[in-house]
């Protein structure tokens, strides 16, 4: 088995409307001439988690850095131009890959901070080409982690994370209103307010 150290993050990098998952992805890398899907697990626009290259296996998704992670891609990230990078992924989009992220990380004994997305390995790593990828925030995910799994609650809609951790002394603050667009999902409603979903009562 491979000595697995981290959690790399990304998106396919294709717009919100394309359903794709990793028939499609593989189909594309091949053409690349690689073998096969470079991700190990795809999850799809309704949150549904597809598995990829078998996890024993080297992935293709982040040059440099393959040998000692898993690449879990989220469907989607760029706008309907499909060049410019957008946060457009969906609620369970965000709660599928939470949970599954947590499984490996339990599995593999990786802790949260090596959870990264492709952008902070090539920031941090490997220096190479800058990239968008996988263009939600990585803070505000791994703050999602990291309340689910101090909680441990059954919270399969993403409502009460974080909320066994309430101090029971902490001061009131006053409620904040906001106006529901056509297209908002909870999270790109938290990435635009600056919060978590947690807080989005």
């Amino acid at each position: 088995m491979r000595d697995i150290t981290h959690i790399v993050m990304h998106c396919t990098a294709t717009r919100a409307t394309a359903d794709i998952g990793v028939a499609e992805v593989d189909r594309w890398h091949r053409a690349k001439g690689w073998a096969g899907v470079g991700y190990h697990f795809i999850v799809r626009r309704n949150g549904a988690v597809e598995s990829g290259r078998p996890i024993e296996r080297k992935g293709a998704h982040v040059r440099g850095f393959n040998a000692r992670s898993i690449g879990v891609s989220l469907a989607g990230g760029v706008a309907s131009d499909g060049q410019t990078p957008e946060d457009n992924f969906t609620d369970r989009q965000m709660i599928a890959a939470r949970d599954l992220v947590l499984d490996l990380m339990v599995t593999y004994h990786i802790p949260v901070d090596k959870v990264l997305g492709h952008r902070e390995v090539i920031q941090r790593i490997t220096h190479d080409s800058p990239k968008a990828c996988p263009v939600f925030s990585m803070d505000r995910f791994r703050t999602m982690v990291k309340e689910r799994e101090y909680s441990g609650a059954d919270d399969s809609t993403g409502m009460n994370w974080g909320t066994e951790m309430a101090d029971d002394d902490e001061k009131d603050t006053p409620e904040r209103t906001y106006t529901v667009r056509s297209g908002d999902t909870l999270w790109g409603i938290a990435n635009r307010e600056g919060t978590t979903i947690a807080d989005l009562r």
